[in-house]
């Protein structure tokens, strides 16, 4: 398998990984789960140990992915967004 195949694999078993495992990073190789982590620093780089650079690939086993966005607008390009991290006044 490549890893275009273990994205599709992991999007078919997304719910049920997300209930076995839920909101853990999972490593996946061959399309088969060959590891599972509390961060995703520690799936990429049990990754890289154990089949190379960009050989295996990480998701995160949630239900959905988090949507987010940013949007400009205006000649004071106020913004809004659905991100916890992007400060929502207008003020400035």
């Amino acid at each position: 398998m490549n890893r275009v195949q273990d994205l599709q694999w992991f999007e078919t078993h997304r719910l049920e990984l997300s209930q076995k495992h839920p909101g853990l990073w999972i490593v996946i190789f061959d399309g088969m789960v060959r590891g599972t982590f509390d961060t995703e620093e520690a799936a990429v780089v049990a990754s890289i140990n154990g089949f190379g650079i960009n050989q295996a690939s990480v998701f995160q086993a949630v239900p959905q992915d988090p949507v987010n966005f940013v949007a400009f607008e205006g000649e004071r390009g106020w913004l809004v967004s659905s991100s916890p991290l992007v400060r929502r006044d207008r003020s400035s």
